[in-house]
């Protein structure tokens, strides 16, 4: 892999001088999922349509799930010296008496996470950070609201576009970062998969795509992204997560090393 990616880093340093790729600015320690080191606090909120439920049986899986997803990142980040523990705590349950928590199909919106935290009962803007922060022994934290509908999970990293909206239009800087995760998947109609979960939160604390995700990248971008990163998690999932991997260019996003290279900002999405 390590030699890859030198013939990639000479290819690419060569399509710099080309196409003149300039360094962007680094997001990647605003928000509240900072790197995948140390503990973060994990608060699934389980929201239904109103007229429907989730089962107690579909919860309890999809909780496993959940652990099966930071149980590999626990293991990655460990085959990187570093120790990522995750402490998952959950609303919505009615299974363990916890209320039922109803609000409309989320759809990708800006405000979704403080949308589900608001219908958990949670003041809008709330400092959820600041209380991990001072009463848990986390250093990270992240929303995953928990629909049990079928759809295309997406996350919401914190970055500085979203940074300036919310002091524009919400008058604070709001950063808790979440994901939406559908109980199937739109397309092929499977229980969520581990590796979805995994690759959602990997973008909380900084992430890329290594896909075309608008269908606009060159033929060469693509074959490149496709030979040096086909087993990566940024770019494909698998029913199996333990097939895949977390590349170079991620370990450095995620915190999990500060080995950077320039060539790295070729794959940025924008």
């Amino acid at each position: 892999m390590k030699k890859k990616l030198a013939v990639l880093a000479i290819a690419l340093f060569l399509m710099s001088k080309l196409f003149a790729i300039s360094v962007k600015n680094d997001f990647r320690n605003l928000g509240t999922a900072k790197e995948l080191n140390g503990k973060t606090y994990v608060l699934l909120i389980f929201v239904s349509y109103p007229g429907t439920e989730w089962s107690t049986s579909s919860i309890n899986e999809f909780v496993s799930r959940v652990y099966a997803a930071t149980g590999w990142l626990t293991k990655v980040a460990a085959e990187h010296g570093k120790t990522a523990e995750f402490s998952i705590y959950t609303l919505g349950n009615t299974a363990l008496g916890l209320p039922k928590i109803s609000m409309a199909a989320p759809q990708y919106s800006t405000t979704i996470i403080d949308d589900a935290m608001a219908a958990a009962g949670y003041p809008p803007n709330y400092d959820f950070d600041r209380y991990v922060r001072e009463n848990t022994d986390c250093t990270n934290s992240l929303v995953i609201v928990c629909s049990n509908e079928s759809g295309r999970c997406f996350s919401l990293p914190h970055n500085k576009e979203l940074s300036d909206w919310n002091k524009t239009y919400r008058g604070s800087d709001y950063k808790l970062e979440g994901l939406v995760a559908y109980i199937s998947d739109m397309y092929s109609g499977e229980f969520i998969w581990p590796s979805t979960i995994a690759h959602e939160i990997l973008h909380c604390f900084g992430a890329w795509d290594l896909y075309d995700v608008y269908g606009t990248n060159s033929y060469e971008k693509n074959t490149l992204l496709e030979q040096y990163f086909s087993n990566s998690i940024m770019r494909t999932i698998n029913a199996n997560i333990n097939l895949l991997t977390v590349d170079d260019l991620t370990a450095y996003l995620v915190g999990l090393t500060t080995k950077r290279e320039d060539w790295y900002e070729y794959f940025q999405v924008y």
